[in-house]
Protein backbone atom coordinates (compact mmCIF):
# COMPACT_ATOMS: atom_id res chain seq x y z
CA UNK A 1 0.00 0.00 0.00
CA UNK A 2 2.89 2.51 0.88
CA UNK A 3 4.46 1.99 -2.58
CA UNK A 4 0.97 3.03 -4.33
CA UNK A 5 0.78 5.74 -1.84
CA UNK A 6 4.15 7.23 -3.22
CA UNK A 7 3.62 6.69 -6.75
CA UNK A 8 0.28 8.02 -6.31
CA UNK A 9 2.45 11.27 -5.31
CA UNK A 10 4.73 10.71 -7.88
CA UNK A 11 2.07 11.42 -10.47
CA UNK A 12 0.72 13.99 -8.63
CA UNK A 13 3.54 15.78 -8.61
CA UNK A 14 4.63 15.31 -12.68
CA UNK A 15 1.56 17.28 -13.08
CA UNK A 16 3.48 20.44 -11.61
CA UNK A 17 5.86 21.07 -14.66
CA UNK A 18 3.69 20.13 -17.19
CA UNK A 19 0.36 23.25 -15.52
CA UNK A 20 4.00 25.63 -15.56
CA UNK A 21 4.40 25.22 -18.64
CA UNK A 22 1.18 25.64 -20.25
CA UNK A 23 0.30 28.85 -17.79
CA UNK A 24 4.08 30.16 -19.08
CA UNK A 25 3.82 28.51 -22.69
CA UNK A 26 2.78 32.48 -24.25
CA UNK A 27 5.70 34.14 -22.25
CA UNK A 28 8.61 31.34 -23.59
CA UNK A 29 11.20 31.55 -26.29
CA UNK A 30 10.01 28.84 -29.09
CA UNK A 31 12.99 26.73 -28.30
CA UNK A 32 12.00 25.71 -24.84
CA UNK A 33 8.11 24.85 -26.21
CA UNK A 34 8.91 21.46 -27.40
CA UNK A 35 9.64 20.33 -23.75
CA UNK A 36 6.32 21.63 -22.49
CA UNK A 37 5.25 19.21 -25.05
CA UNK A 38 7.03 16.55 -23.52
CA UNK A 39 6.07 17.17 -20.00
CA UNK A 40 2.83 16.99 -20.91
CA UNK A 41 2.97 14.09 -22.32
CA UNK A 42 4.99 12.97 -19.27
CA UNK A 43 2.15 13.98 -16.95
CA UNK A 44 -0.98 11.83 -19.11
CA UNK A 45 1.51 8.77 -19.77
CA UNK A 46 1.71 8.94 -15.31
CA UNK A 47 -1.58 9.65 -14.65
CA UNK A 48 -2.68 6.91 -17.01
CA UNK A 49 -0.29 4.74 -15.52
CA UNK A 50 -1.17 5.54 -11.82
CA UNK A 51 -4.62 4.61 -13.07
CA UNK A 52 -4.13 1.72 -14.21
CA UNK A 53 -1.72 0.21 -11.50
CA UNK A 54 -4.73 1.12 -8.99
CA UNK A 55 -7.05 -0.84 -11.00
CA UNK A 56 -4.70 -3.79 -10.61
CA UNK A 57 -4.31 -3.80 -14.46
CA UNK A 58 -0.78 -4.65 -14.39
CA UNK A 59 -0.53 -5.99 -17.68
CA UNK A 60 -1.98 -3.27 -19.43
CA UNK A 61 0.45 -0.75 -17.54
CA UNK A 62 3.18 -2.56 -18.57
CA UNK A 63 2.11 -2.29 -22.51
CA UNK A 64 1.70 1.43 -21.69
CA UNK A 65 5.29 1.76 -20.17
CA UNK A 66 6.81 -0.25 -23.06
CA UNK A 67 5.01 2.11 -25.88
CA UNK A 68 6.17 4.97 -23.58
CA UNK A 69 9.97 4.48 -23.87
CA UNK A 70 9.96 4.27 -27.58
CA UNK A 71 7.54 7.48 -27.93
CA UNK A 72 10.08 8.76 -25.05
CA UNK A 73 13.48 8.11 -26.82
CA UNK A 74 11.84 9.52 -30.39
CA UNK A 75 11.37 12.89 -28.43
CA UNK A 76 13.90 13.71 -26.70
CA UNK A 77 16.42 12.28 -29.46
CA UNK A 78 14.69 14.80 -31.73
CA UNK A 79 14.46 17.57 -28.87
CA UNK A 80 18.12 17.41 -28.10
CA UNK A 81 18.87 17.81 -32.11
CA UNK A 82 16.82 20.91 -32.24
CA UNK A 83 18.27 22.31 -28.93
CA UNK A 84 22.25 22.04 -30.80
CA UNK A 85 20.98 23.87 -33.41
CA UNK A 86 21.37 20.64 -36.25
CA UNK A 87 18.55 19.10 -38.16
CA UNK A 88 17.62 15.62 -38.26
CA UNK A 89 20.18 13.84 -40.43
CA UNK A 90 20.45 10.77 -42.19
CA UNK A 91 22.41 9.35 -39.48
CA UNK A 92 20.18 10.42 -36.63
CA UNK A 93 17.55 8.80 -38.71
CA UNK A 94 19.42 5.66 -39.46
CA UNK A 95 19.51 5.28 -35.45
CA UNK A 96 15.97 5.93 -34.39
CA UNK A 97 15.23 3.49 -36.98
CA UNK A 98 17.66 0.80 -35.74
CA UNK A 99 16.18 1.53 -32.19
CA UNK A 100 12.59 1.30 -33.59
CA UNK A 101 13.78 -2.38 -35.00
CA UNK A 102 15.13 -2.95 -31.59
CA UNK A 103 12.26 -2.13 -29.38
CA UNK A 104 10.21 -4.48 -31.92
CA UNK A 105 12.58 -7.15 -31.29
CA UNK A 106 12.47 -6.95 -27.82
CA UNK A 107 8.75 -6.22 -27.18
CA UNK A 108 7.19 -8.21 -30.05
CA UNK A 109 9.44 -11.36 -31.42
CA UNK A 110 11.61 -12.19 -27.79
CA UNK A 111 9.26 -10.62 -25.35
CA UNK A 112 5.62 -9.87 -24.46
CA UNK A 113 4.55 -6.44 -25.06
CA UNK A 114 2.63 -7.07 -21.73
CA UNK A 115 5.83 -7.84 -19.80
CA UNK A 116 8.78 -5.35 -18.41
CA UNK A 117 11.90 -5.80 -20.78
CA UNK A 118 14.60 -3.76 -20.38
CA UNK A 119 16.88 -4.57 -23.41
CA UNK A 120 15.96 -1.58 -25.35
CA UNK A 121 15.59 0.45 -22.42
CA UNK A 122 19.20 0.05 -21.52
CA UNK A 123 20.45 0.73 -25.39
CA UNK A 124 18.21 3.80 -25.65
CA UNK A 125 18.90 5.17 -22.33
CA UNK A 126 23.31 4.74 -23.10
CA UNK A 127 22.43 6.85 -26.69
CA UNK A 128 20.73 9.18 -24.87
CA UNK A 129 23.25 9.63 -22.23
CA UNK A 130 26.20 10.32 -25.28
CA UNK A 131 23.56 13.05 -27.33
CA UNK A 132 23.03 14.57 -23.73
CA UNK A 133 27.07 15.20 -23.16
CA UNK A 134 27.36 16.79 -26.63
CA UNK A 135 24.45 18.70 -25.80
CA UNK A 136 25.88 20.00 -22.51
CA UNK A 137 29.19 20.64 -23.76
CA UNK A 138 27.98 23.03 -26.35
CA UNK A 139 26.28 24.82 -23.34
CA UNK A 140 28.75 25.30 -21.68
CA UNK A 141 31.10 26.22 -24.24
CA UNK A 142 28.26 29.22 -25.36
CA UNK A 143 27.23 30.22 -22.27
CA UNK A 144 30.35 29.71 -19.55
CA UNK A 145 29.13 31.68 -16.36
CA UNK A 146 25.68 31.75 -16.95
CA UNK A 147 25.31 27.95 -17.50
CA UNK A 148 23.44 27.35 -13.91
CA UNK A 149 20.33 29.61 -14.95
CA UNK A 150 20.57 27.96 -18.48
CA UNK A 151 17.24 26.01 -18.83
CA UNK A 152 18.27 23.51 -21.76
CA UNK A 153 21.40 23.02 -19.36
CA UNK A 154 19.69 22.36 -16.19
CA UNK A 155 17.41 20.14 -18.21
CA UNK A 156 20.09 18.31 -19.94
CA UNK A 157 22.14 17.25 -16.56
CA UNK A 158 19.19 15.56 -15.24
CA UNK A 159 18.18 13.92 -18.15
CA UNK A 160 21.89 12.58 -17.52
CA UNK A 161 21.52 11.46 -14.40
CA UNK A 162 18.29 10.01 -15.11
CA UNK A 163 19.40 8.04 -18.06
CA UNK A 164 22.70 7.19 -16.64
CA UNK A 165 20.99 5.37 -13.81
CA UNK A 166 18.29 4.18 -15.50
CA UNK A 167 20.97 2.11 -18.15
CA UNK A 168 22.28 0.65 -14.53
CA UNK A 169 18.61 0.15 -13.17
CA UNK A 170 17.49 -1.78 -15.90
CA UNK A 171 20.70 -3.82 -16.28
CA UNK A 172 20.71 -4.71 -12.72
CA UNK A 173 16.46 -6.32 -13.49
CA UNK A 174 18.07 -8.55 -16.41
CA UNK A 175 20.21 -9.50 -14.16
CA UNK A 176 17.88 -9.62 -11.08
CA UNK A 177 18.91 -13.02 -10.41
CA UNK A 178 22.42 -12.08 -9.36
CA UNK A 179 20.96 -9.47 -7.56
CA UNK A 180 20.08 -9.33 -3.80
CA UNK A 181 16.39 -7.97 -3.23
CA UNK A 182 17.87 -5.77 -1.01
CA UNK A 183 19.93 -4.03 -3.44
CA UNK A 184 17.13 -4.11 -6.39
CA UNK A 185 14.90 -2.39 -3.44
CA UNK A 186 17.73 0.11 -3.04
CA UNK A 187 17.58 0.58 -6.69
CA UNK A 188 14.06 0.85 -6.60
CA UNK A 189 13.67 3.63 -3.96
CA UNK A 190 16.54 5.69 -6.17
CA UNK A 191 14.78 5.37 -9.53
CA UNK A 192 11.48 6.54 -7.17
CA UNK A 193 13.41 9.63 -5.88
CA UNK A 194 15.20 10.70 -9.14
CA UNK A 195 12.01 11.11 -10.59
CA UNK A 196 10.15 12.67 -8.06
CA UNK A 197 12.87 15.64 -8.06
CA UNK A 198 13.19 15.60 -11.65
CA UNK A 199 9.35 16.79 -11.80
CA UNK A 200 11.33 19.93 -9.61
CA UNK A 201 14.06 20.41 -11.64
CA UNK A 202 11.63 20.43 -14.66
CA UNK A 203 9.83 23.04 -12.80
CA UNK A 204 12.92 25.46 -12.32
CA UNK A 205 14.51 24.95 -15.80
CA UNK A 206 10.61 26.62 -16.62
CA UNK A 207 10.60 29.55 -14.38
CA UNK A 208 14.38 30.07 -15.89
CA UNK A 209 12.60 30.00 -19.37
CA UNK A 210 10.31 32.90 -18.50
CA UNK A 211 13.87 34.77 -17.22
CA UNK A 212 15.99 34.12 -20.21
CA UNK A 213 13.85 35.68 -22.78
CA UNK A 214 15.44 38.62 -23.43
CA UNK A 215 18.68 36.13 -23.78
CA UNK A 216 17.55 33.99 -26.25
CA UNK A 217 15.59 36.47 -27.99
CA UNK A 218 18.11 36.08 -30.83
CA UNK A 219 17.55 32.51 -31.47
Amino acid sequence: MIWKTISLIIGVSSWVPAIAGIYLFNKINRRYKPLIYLLIFYAIVETSGQILIWLKKGEFNSILMNIFVLIDYIFIHILLNFWKGKKNKLIDIFIIAILIIIWIIDNLIINKINTTNSTFRIIYSIILVIKIIDVINKQISKLNFQITSDPIFIVCLFLLIQFTFKSIYETSFIFSRLVSDRIYLYSFIIHLIIDFSGYAIFTKAILCMKKSIRLTSSY
